[in-house]
């Protein structure tokens, strides 16, 4: 499952030629708007895909299942927009 949800992370960062997941993200990068990981994180949440949805419904049922998951994400999210 794993494998699967990571091949499609990187065909979603492909389109912005993000190559190295590994790479831990700077506060620098996350506070430039210019920058290839903010137009990442906002491209993908404006996607018509499951995140928006989830997101709300973990949050607001405080689902910990989904920490590992979306958890990141959410953070990263959050303080792009904060």
């Amino acid at each position: 499952m794993v494998i699967l949800e990571k091949k499609g992370w990187v065909k979603m960062f492909s389109k912005f030629e993000i190559e190295n997941f590994d790479k831990q993200i700077e506060i620098e990068e996350l506070l430039d708007p210019d920058s290839k990981i903010v137009k990442t994180i906002l491209f993908i949440y404006t996607k018509e895909t499951f995140l928006p949805y989830f997101l709300n419904i973990s949050n607001r049922q405080q689902l910990k299942d989904s920490i590992n998951t979306l958890g990141p994400y959410a953070c990263i999210l959050a303080f792009i927009l904060e």
